[in-house]
């Protein structure tokens, strides 16, 4: 399927990238469901420079597994122990961004609100912690705006 007139938003979308070289950025993309938001962040970028993560409805420990397989397939570094947390990954991350520029989506981001809400301020924390020396693009994507809206814009939330 082809894909048509997003060229603005791609545009912002690669800026962010360019600018994470220097300081890490952080973009939020807000839509109903089926518009093309995950195509858009895949557009945007190259797949072989994306860690793309997806938050099904499913245990943290469960999707930390799964994150952990995809970070070591797109990085090519074997992550010793077990990263049980979205805290740990989310901290490996930002620290091997130091070195190393890295786009990160996280799509459907709203439904960690279901699966462990700390880890709304577990990110704040952690990246407050690396936001300065980390070079990393971060891409969150919902689809739920009343929770997305909570989330980025209510000002008792952390992020």
């Amino acid at each position: 399927m082809k894909f048509y007139n997003r060229e603005k938003e791609l545009g912002l979308l690669r800026d962010a990238e360019k600018k994470a070289f220097n300081a890490s950025q952080m973009t939020f993309i807000v839509g109903r469901r089926r518009i093309g938001k995950t195509r858009l962040i895949k557009e945007a970028f190259d797949a072989k420079n994306l860690i793309y993560f997806f938050v099904a409805k499913k245990s943290e420990k469960l999707l930390c597994e799964e994150y952990t397989r995809i970070i070591e397939n797109k990085t090519g570094k074997k992550i010793i122990g077990t990263l049980k947390t979205f805290k740990e990954i989310f901290e490996y991350l930002m620290q091997l961004s130091e070195n190393t520029q890295l786009n990160i989506a996280i799509d459907e981001f709203q439904e960690f609100y279901n699966i462990n809400p700390s880890i709304y301020s577990d990110m704040q924390n952690i990246w407050d912690s690396y936001k300065d020396k980390s070079k990393v693009n971060l891409i969150l994507s919902g689809s739920i705006y009343s929770l997305m809206a909570k989330i980025f814009e209510e000002q008792k939330e952390p992020l």
